[in-house]
């Protein structure tokens, strides 16, 4: 997992791991929109998605925001089915004290087992913290096929 370089690049991190790319490739989103961790307009707010989105789109991914719920009873995320036995995302997580998000990248086997690798160190979440998944896919058009 490739680690934050400092408290506020956690999604820099996350995606640089996610989309195998050098940590410099991944725009420093915290420093094109300095209220990123504080209180947001509407407006930056779809800005930041906006772009966060456009550059997503120039490597040749799309990306889908999913809500989940932690169910404490049996301390677990109710996320909805994939057709995989392994795939990596993005978990948005928060804490109620926090006004900002924190972002890791989870590992789903079996559509069941989550592991969290949190690229802050000495990191006090857990998977009770996480909010949403962000799934990212490759856009495009589909492969002509061989005769």
């Amino acid at each position: 997992m490739k680690k934050q370089k400092h408290s506020k690049d956690c999604l820099q991190a996350c995606l640089a791991e996610l989309l195998s790319i050098d940590y410099s490739e991944v725009p420093e989103f915290y420093k094109i929109f300095p209220n990123m961790f504080e209180s947001w307009t509407d407006e930056e707010f779809h800005r930041f998605r906006n772009e966060f989105d456009k550059w997503l789109s120039s490597r040749g991914y799309i990306r889908v925001t999913i809500d989940v719920i932690f169910d404490k009873e049996s301390y677990a995320i109710h996320m909805p089915y994939v057709s995989s036995n392994f795939f990596r995302c993005i978990g948005i997580l928060k804490k109620p004290d926090r006004k900002y998000s924190h972002a890791v990248v989870l590992s789903v086997t079996d559509n069941s087992k989550i592991e969290m690798d949190d690229p802050k160190e000495d990191s006090d979440y857990d998977l009770s913290d996480i909010k949403q998944i962000e799934l990212f896919f490759r856009s495009g058009e589909p492969e002509q096929a061989k005769e």
